[in-house]
């Protein structure tokens, strides 16, 4: 049986935002999903895996890429995208999964930020 697509919308001053979106992720665990991530008329779309628990980077809303999946500089690892948010902005980091700092963050935008997350 097929997995619904979960949808949720974000408020950028909700304080437990972070952890619904994690949550939501975490019952996904090990599988391949597509995200679809929209604030006002952007939308990112990010083909991946989350990771499981147990897992080298794992927690917090993160997606595990293939190299080459990200729109920024590609290296050879797999990569961890993760939704952050800072000062009432929502950003997109990168980090090589086996790393404890991001390479760089991706602005989102501001305001409420709509999580589609469809298994694969």
């Amino acid at each position: 049986m097929r997995t619904p697509p979960v949808t949720l919308r974000l408020a950028a001053a909700d304080p437990g935002a972070l952890e619904t979106l994690a949550a939501a992720l975490a019952a996904h665990a090990g599988r391949s999903v597509r995200l679809l991530l929209r604030v006002g008329d952007q939308t990112r779309e990010l083909r991946g895996r989350v990771p499981r628990a147990s897992e080298p980077g794992a927690g917090g809303a993160c997606l595990v890429l293939r190299p080459g999946e990200t729109d920024g500089v590609h290296v050879l690892a797999e990569m961890l995208a993760a939704v952050r948010r800072r000062q009432g902005r929502w950003l997109l980091a990168r980090r090589r999964w086996y790393e404890d700092t991001d390479l760089d963050e991706t602005p989102l935008g501001e305001g409420a930020l709509e999580v589609t997350l469809l298994p694969l």
